[in-house]
C-alpha cells in the first residue's frame, strides 16, 4: 500500500516534471493577474491535498487500512489535477 502510494506519486513527478517553489511562485503571481478562477482552483485544490494528507496519516495511526486506500486514491487524483494546471500555465 504505502510503497505503490510513493511510487505513482513520483511517477506523477516525473511525467509533469518538478517544480521548485520558485517555479510555483511565478506560476502562481502570473495565475493571480490573468486568471483569477484559476488561480482559486489551484489554491483549493492545494488545500484539498493537504486536508487529504492529514486524513490519511490519521487513517494509518488509526490502523484504518482500507479508508486509507481510499484516502490515498483520492490524494493521486488531485495531485495528477494539480500538477497538470501547473505545468499547462508553466508555458
Amino acid at each position: 500500500m504505502r510503497e505503490s502510494f510513493e511510487e505513482q506519486k513520483k511517477r506523477l513527478v516525473d511525467h509533469y516534471g518538478s517544480f521548485s517553489m520558485e517555479d510555483r511562485r511565478q506560476i502562481l503571481c502570473k495565475l493571480r493577474k490573468r486568471n483569477i478562477l484559476m488561480y482559486r482552483q489551484l489554491e483549493r485544490l492545494k488545500h484539498d491535498l493537504l486536508r487529504l494528507e492529514s486524513k490519511r496519516v490519521q487513517c494509518e495511526l488509526d490502523g484504518r487500512v482500507t479508508q486509507a486506500e481510499v484516502v490515498e486514491s483520492k490524494i493521486l487524483k488531485k495531485k495528477e489535477q494539480y500538477l497538470k494546471v501547473l505545468a499547462q500555465n508553466k508555458k
